[in-house]
């Protein structure tokens, strides 16, 4: 069984503000900080008497019920807001370095070729290059 908490995520990235984590176990998300949920309670159908009896649990039941969906929904947000700006970050730093190895490989073509070498044209970086095609124009 794999489980996996937002938390190390935000922690491995130092993100600040206010931590919600819930966890992942075998594909299914479940809060950490909406305590267990409520029993399901339904009406005892055997009697009026019993169903009389049975109406507070019910009513009980679906109050509590939505004050736990509540938080679940609150806290999935602000998971699911945790993890866009983990992704974010990342395509950030991941475009950075992208730009950075664009421009060395155009700056070292120029440096140590000269616009000679390459036909006054600049050569495409390994990541632009189609796989299997030479790196230059």
């Amino acid at each position: 069984m794999k489980r996996f908490l937002a938390l190390a995520v935000v922690a491995s990235i130092g993100a600040a503000g206010p931590v919600v984590a819930g966890t992942f176990t075998d594909g299914n998300w479940s809060p950490s900080g909406c305590g267990v949920p409520p029993t399901p309670q339904n009406f005892d159908m055997s009697s009026r008497s019993a169903y009389k009896a049975s109406e507070a649990p019910v009513t009980a039941f679906v109050a509590d019920e939505q004050k736990y969906f509540q938080c679940m929904a609150e806290e999935s947000h602000a998971d699911m807001t945790i993890i866009k700006q983990t992704m974010d970050a990342k395509r950030t730093a991941i475009t950075a370095q992208f730009d950075k190895i664009k421009a060395d490989s155009h700056a070292a073509v120029e440096k140590f070729n000269g616009p000679a070498a390459t036909g006054g044209q600049t050569a495409k970086t390994p990541a632009q290059a189609p796989a299997g095609s030479s790196t230059t124009h």
